[in-house]
């Protein structure tokens, strides 16, 4: 089964990540990224360009893009506390995952000095452009 696009489980599960000093770090880091765009930011990229060319009030797809946006809210926060699935659980703090990156990076990675989740956006617009346009 691939857990990212090109990425076999297999491959993920013996990177050896218990260890903050261990050189698969950056490619827990690359296999996480992959997954995220695959999974969120792509999708939801492709759409807010196919309603782009409308005008605002014809545009339909703002509560899908709403949704996907706060699954991988709770899929980053699953991934912080080491949770292998959230069925049943409710949540009510994942949203202070946007407000402290430094202590989110610290509790992914202790002492990395990498930007593991700060790279990801949530849903910024593209510079230059206006997503509400």
């Amino acid at each position: 089964m691939q857990i990212a696009p090109g990425i076999e489980a297999e491959k993920w599960q013996a990177l050896r990540l218990d260890d903050p000093a261990s050189p698969d770090w950056p490619e827990a880091v690359r296999i996480l990224e992959a997954r995220i765009h695959e999974r969120f930011i792509g999708p939801v990229d492709h759409l807010i360009a196919a309603e782009e060319a409308k005008p605002i009030t014809e545009r339909r797809f703002g509560f899908t893009v709403l949704a996907l946006d706060c699954l991988l809210v709770e899929t980053l926060g699953a991934f912080l506390d080491g949770l292998t699935n959230t069925r049943g659980e409710i949540r009510g703090d994942l949203l202070q995952v946007s407000d402290n990156t430094a202590a989110v990076q610290e509790r992914v990675h202790p002492g990395s000095g990498r930007e593991v989740l700060r790279g990801i956006p949530l849903r910024h617009p593209p510079p230059g452009r206006d997503w509400r346009r």
